[in-house]
């Protein structure tokens, strides 16, 4: 930020989530005596060098049911561009090279400093009607951009599984989990047992590939990454997966 400050004075940098910032830019700029002050997730330079941070809010999604604008739907879909979409944001896990917990983060209500709200999804009919929408205007395979497609949240990916198979999905789509979806050291057999018909009824719902980030082989820089999973466990998980027909 300070960097391109020096090159563009004045400039106005959005932190975290931006919808909040055009929501209140807009209302700002229509009313007769717009101030800056009321912007959230905003942070910008005064006095040269000081840099002022405005609280910082996260979208609550699950109240979020309108669609992405579609309007260039038609043209992606004829040029063969990737359809992209998400179903959600965000991710509990530590792993030491990742700003996504960073990204999403909200001011604590003292005023002193932020944390991270983790892990969250939009409505489950949200995302069953932008496949329907994708479905209509010829979409056959898409890829779901999220942060961490569900591990978090099992129950969410079977409504979402329920919905997708009620709707008759034809759409096939692709996915990014951590690799410890299944983990027999991290989940009771029962857990695991769950997990697994889940990934069975996401696979029948359209889910065609998994994404998974493994990072590094060498245990010491798996225990730099904190990702909590050993190679051997991988191989293990990903024969899993495979054994899925994934």
């Amino acid at each position: 930020h300070r960097l391109i400050a020096k090159e563009l004075p004045g400039v106005i940098f959005a932190a975290g989530e931006g919808e909040h910032v055009l929501t209140a830019l807009y209302g700002e700029l229509k009313s007769d005596s717009p101030k800056l002050s009321a912007l959230p997730n905003v942070s910008y330079f005064v006095d040269g060098d000081r840099e002022v941070a405005h609280p910082k809010r996260v979208l609550a999604l699950e109240e979020i049911e309108w669609l992405p604008a579609l309007d260039a739907l038609p043209q992606a879909v004829a040029n063969s561009k990737i359809i992209v979409a998400r179903s959600s944001v965000g991710c509990s896990a530590h792993c030491t090279f990742c700003a996504i917990r960073i990204q999403y983060q909200e001011s604590k209500p003292d005023g002193k400093g932020s944390a991270s709200v983790g892990w969250r999804h939009s409505p489950v009919r949200r995302t069953a009607a932008l496949m329907k929408e994708y479905e209509k205007a010829g979409v056959t395979r898409m890829t779901f951009v999220d942060d961490e497609f569900g591990n978090e949240d099992m129950v969410f990916l079977e409504r979402l599984s329920d919905a997708l198979l009620a709707q008759g999905n034809r759409v096939k789509f692709d996915v990014a989990f951590r690799l410890d979806v299944i983990s027999e050291r991290k989940q009771k057999p029962e857990e695991q047992a769950y997990r697994l018909e889940v990934l069975r009824k996401l696979k029948r719902a359209g889910l065609y590939g998994i994404f998974v980030g493994l990072e590094s082989g060498p245990p010491d820089q798996l225990k730099r990454y904190c990702k909590g999973i050993s190679i051997e466990e991988a191989r293990k998980y990903l024969s899993v997966l495979i054994d899925l027909g994934f």
